[in-house]
């Protein structure tokens, strides 16, 4: 081991006390010495002023310290290098280890979050599989606290860090001064980062069944895995540390272009001084294809892990001009952020649209109607003009009979992130709509009333209720009644209006709702559909767009339906937009009585 370095001496005042915490401990593994519990807490003590029963400090603070002063040494060690022989590895592996204590008390959010820093040795194991080249950019989605991403800095790549804990994403920044630092939902890093981050090698150890929007999920990890799959270059490799019941086949047959899987090792009791025995899966995918087998295997012990990564074939060649193609712009971030990310080092960070009354003048006469065709007419919005708008991509037209009547001057303004407009993401006749509906959602219907015939029909009451006014949305195709649909909710949406549902056809219809949404600047991820929840069981998502199909309301129980699900969910204070997409496919959805019985609704 190598004799105590000053790189940990010093610290900068304004980093983390985590992060200061973190260097002494370092220092102390530098100098050969262990590190024991008490050790740690005497250190943060220090560091916090207080010990944690004083509330200074945290379970969860004490192992990002311990993790950190494990990459800090790796960091500064030379003798740790990508390229040591695996008897060497193996022994200064196990003399790190016995340095440092097992994680055998674990806090509610790393318990929650599945914040289980990869083990070094499994992590150079890890980034050694990868055959990372000098100055290549490498991506981390889940980046914790740098324990893989330190093998690619000692590999002298580039790094792209993305973690979604703000303490960790901090002192990813210090510790890594010139990564590029992020701090999206790595389910959705494809999406989220910018057309610029092109990585050839994609390092990971992704959640594995705890996603932020969906809680507990055993999805989670594929979901990851997918998104950072879709980000790699043509001819990149990407290694992954799953978990031992990650559906590999499931997943290789959605990729849609070449993938060729090199190694899937199973490996036992990988994750011990974490805390946790859970079992694992190294994965080796290259962007590519070739005739080369896969290894399959459960290694024995490290040097047989080892073996196997040596049998890897050689990396392909990356295209002459490598390519990412077009990415679409950075996402206004509509689910509500829990953290907020550090701006990238060395790189403009991403702005937020600003969120702006949509600009229209009335009309005091109505626009001109141009050359009749036929029976119908051109379609112009008839009373207002909406600044920078531009018109819709495919010419629209009306009935003459509907051309004549001009429509009411509007007097409710709607609030849109400014760009949608100029940047034609809305069309003028799309941006009308818009202006129209959020003008009938601003008035109640006159009167009050209280529902009737089992909730299916309104009938007035003095003890009853005030409505708010629907919209009729009559256009027909090529309008994009999908994006109008979007452009109301997100209205509401920035409004602080967070729960809406999205009634359609069928479950096909989930990835045109989805797109309509995204095109507005939000994200698919929240759009969910109601099946992805069983019945009886609450909906866990805490805001967001709720899509329901008619057919999935319709229920023969009694005891336990859907709706009773849905009006759990939206609770008794829903203030959200309820769409009904495809109203024809409404018809007898509220179920009767035929000459034969009952008919479910």
């Amino acid at each position: 081991m190598s004799h105590a370095n000053t790189a940990f001496a010093f610290s900068d005042p304004a980093e983390p006390q985590v992060l200061a915490a973190a260097r002494a401990l370092a220092a102390r593994l530098a100098a050969d010495q262990a590190i024991s519990r008490l050790t740690v807490n005497a250190t943060m003590a220090d560091h916090f002023g207080g010990s944690d029963a004083e509330g200074r400090w945290s379970v969860r603070d004490a192992h990002a310290a311990l993790e950190l002063a494990q990459v800090l040494f790796l960091a500064q060690a030379t003798e740790f290098s990508p390229a040591m022989s695996s008897s060497f590895a193996d022994e200064a592996f196990t003399r790190l280890e016995g340095l440092v204590p097992t994680q055998s008390n674990r806090s509610d959010e790393q318990i929650e979050w599945q914040q289980f820093a990869t083990p070094p040795r499994l992590a150079w194991m890890a980034a050694k599989a990868c055959a990372i080249s000098a100055a290549e950019l490498v991506l981390e989605p889940s980046a914790g606290t740098g324990m893989l991403g330190v093998w690619a800095a000692k590999a002298a790549a580039r790094l792209a860090l993305n973690e979604i804990s703000p303490l960790r994403r901090e002192c990813l920044g210090a510790v890594f001064p010139e990564a590029r630092v992020t701090g999206f939902d790595g389910e959705l890093i494809d999406e989220l980062l910018t057309p610029d981050v092109g990585p050839s090698v994609v390092l990971m150890n992704p959640p594995y069944s705890h996603g932020i929007e969906r809680g507990h999920d055993s999805r989670t990890g594929d979901r990851h895995l997918r998104s950072a799959w879709k980000r790699l270059l043509p001819g990149g490799r990407l290694v992954a540390v799953m978990p031992d019941w990650f559906e590999l086949p499931k997943f290789l047959a959605g990729i849609a272009g070449p993938v060729s899987l090199r190694l899937n090792a199973t490996i036992e009791r990988g994750f011990v001084k974490q805390g946790t025995s859970i079992s694992t899966r190294l994965l080796v995918l290259d962007k590519a294809e070739d005739g080369n087998s896969p290894i399959v295997a459960q290694p024995a012990d490290f040097a047989e892990l080892h073996l196997l990564i040596d049998l890897l074939p050689d990396r392909v060649s990356l295209p002459a001009e490598p390519s990412i193609g077009t990415k679409p712009a950075l996402p206004l971030r509509l689910v509500a952020n829990r953290t907020k990310p550090v701006p990238l080092r060395g790189h403009p960070a991403a702005v937020a649209p600003s969120i702006l009354p949509l600009q229209f003048t009335p009309l005091e006469a109505p626009a001109p109607i141009e050359k009749q065709v036929g029976h119908y007419l051109p379609y112009r919005p008839s009373r207002i003009s909406i600044a920078d708008a531009v018109p819709h991509p495919t010419p629209l037209v009306e009935s003459v009979a509907m051309g004549s009547i001009t429509a009411p001057v509007p007097e409710v303004v709607p609030q849109l992130p400014s760009s949608l407009i100029a940047g034609g993401a809305l069309s003028a006749a799309q941006a009308e709509t818009l202006i129209y509906a959020a003008s009938a959602h601003a008035r109640d219907l006159p009167g009050r009333f209280e529902p009737d015939d089992k909730g299916c029909a309104l009938k007035a009451s003095a003890e009853g209720h005030a409505y708010r006014m629907g919209y009729f949305l009559g256009d027909g195709t090529g309008a994009g009644k999908g994006r109008q649909v979007a452009s109301v909710i997100l209205d509401r949406w920035v409004r602080g209006e967070r729960r809406h549902i999205w009634i359609s056809k069928n479950e096909a219809l989930l990835e045109d709702a989805r797109r309509d949404w995204s095109a507005l600047g939000g994200l698919p991820i929240d759009v969910q559909p109601l099946g992805q929840w069983k019945l009886g069981v609450p909906i866990g998502m805490r805001e967001g767009i709720l899509f329901v199909t008619y057919p999935t309301l319709r229920s023969g129980r009694s005891d336990a339906t859907r709706l009773d699900q849905i009006l759990e969910w939206a609770g008794e204070d829903f203030d959200g937009l309820i769409v009904f997409d495809e109203a024809h496919a409404m018809a007898n959805a509220a179920g009767g009585e035929g000459t034969r019985g009952k008919v479910k609704g």
